[in-house]
């Protein structure tokens, strides 16, 4: 079991990694950052690696500083949206690898990618002023399908690198 000095210290490494990953994106390929969503990494590894807690920490974190730090996201409607969308991708990932104790990591990362961005089509909606479901359910699939590139990325690395870090902390 890792000590909370020890999550402490890895969940400000994976904000830092989240700071890094699409600033890297950005200058070798810029359109490639928007496409595979490096940002959303961190939050998933949080989630996966320390809990739902801490996953949802480092969601709603790593968007924030990006922000104030590169003006990407520009905070208002996107960063807003990204903070809520991000912190329940770790929220939820933590809670149903960590507390329900569901195995299959893929099943997991498809469940809280749809709640993520859920959370996202509803937040931007709503700043925007959109109070309705329809539009909403319009927003989500657009959101989804425009993120399938992102999605593919998050099943091959994530069940890849869980169990070598785990073995490693």
């Amino acid at each position: 079991m890792m000590s909370n000095t020890k999550k402490l210290v890895l969940a400000g490494v994976l904000v830092a990694i989240g700071l890094l990953l699409p600033s890297v994106f950005h200058f070798v390929v810029p359109s490639l950052a928007r496409t595979l969503s490096p940002l959303h990494l961190p939050a998933f590894f949080a989630g996966f690696l320390l809990g739902g807690p801490w996953g949802l920490a480092v969601g709603l974190i790593t968007p924030l500083l990006s922000s104030l730090w590169t003006g990407m996201p520009p905070l208002f409607p996107m960063g807003v949206s990204m903070m809520v969308e991000i912190g329940l991708y770790g929220l939820i990932s933590g809670l149903l690898i960590k507390e329900y104790k569901i195995k299959n990591v893929i099943v997991v990362l498809l469940l809280a990618i749809l709640v993520g961005r859920l959370g996202f089509t509803i937040t931007m909606n709503s700043i925007n002023g959109i109070i309705n479901p329809v539009a909403w359910s319009i927003g989500l699939y657009a959101n989804i399908v425009a993120g399938i590139p992102a999605i593919i990325l998050q099943c091959i690395l994530i069940p890849l690198l869980i169990p070598r870090l785990e073995k490693v902390l």
